[in-house]
């Protein structure tokens, strides 16, 4: 099975200071409903090598404002942290 490593930019790597996920370690069936929540066109009945690629690719694409995300994250840590205390 293919063992790339994708990092947000999309390039298969393993020395990225990025953030890296290996979307191989995910099973089928997840991999199966991230292609069809984000409507990826394939075949039928793809293998799990093929849906790694695509999602991978697709997710790769996918742009992040990173000030945003932290801001996000930052609110809700600070709003569930208040909550569990």
């Amino acid at each position: 099975m293919n063992q790339k490593r994708y990092s947000k930019k999309g390039k298969a790597d393993g020395n990225s200071s990025r953030t890296v996920v290996d979307l191989s370690k995910l099973r089928k069936s997840s991999l199966k409903r991230y292609k069809h929540h984000f409507k990826l066109e394939m075949k039928a009945n793809p293998s799990k090598a093929e849906l790694v690629d695509a999602v991978a690719s697709h997710f790769a694409s996918m742009p992040v404002r990173e000030s945003e995300v932290v801001a996000a994250f930052y609110n809700y840590a600070r709003t569930r942290g208040a909550q569990s205390y």
